[in-house]
């Protein structure tokens, strides 16, 4: 009887948190972005990218024929934007994924280099904005990174952003919103 009264406790209260928690999940979401980062190899001697033919098993599938589909590195991660000037923040690894800033020695006179290029994709939409990185915190402690669009007409973002909120308590309602 007890575990009845629990249950039919937890059903009614459920509705009235979740519309409560709704209203502000649906303000955030839309400030949230997909993050996608590139890294490129670029030749130090003829500044050219590093490309894959198509069939890949081939022993020189590497080339640098323009022809050929740039080889890329790819990584994702997830992010908001916290300003109409186009700031986004996210974390350090998103930005800086293994070997973003690798340099591969392939000869006397030759190096390729590496070359990150960042798009951000908001929420319910499929259109690319080119982004740049500003800062980044990864000291070990903090994991964090500030990269920056163009701001464009309507564009989603959090109003009255701030760091300087209190620490969630225990057992408190949090929500997770975000590209894996």
């Amino acid at each position: 009887c007890r575990l009845s009264h629990e249950l039919a406790f937890t059903l009614a209260v459920i509705p009235l948190l979740s519309r409560r928690s709704l209203a502000g999940v649906g303000r955030v979401q839309r400030a949230v972005v997909f993050i996608e980062t590139k890294v490129q190899f670029r030749s130090s001697k003829t500044k050219l990218l590093l490309r894959q033919k198509d069939n890949a098993a081939e022993e020189d599938s590497v080339t640098f024929d323009e022809s050929a589909a740039v080889l890329e590195r790819e990584s994702s991660g997830s992010g908001f934007c916290i300003s109409a000037d186009g700031f986004i923040v996210t974390n350090a690894h998103v930005v800086r994924p293994n070997g973003y800033d690798a340099a591969i020695e392939v000869g006397a006179d030759e190096t390729l280099q590496s070359e990150v290029v960042y798009a951000v994709v908001f929420s319910g939409s499929d259109r690319r904005h080119p982004a740049q990185v500003m800062r980044v915190l990864d000291d070990g402690t903090d994991d964090l990174a500030l990269l920056r669009i163009e701001p464009f007409v309507d564009m989603p973002h959090l109003d009255a952003f701030s760091t300087d909120v209190a620490t969630p308590a225990p057992g408190a309602e949090v929500y997770l919103h975000g590209f894996p």
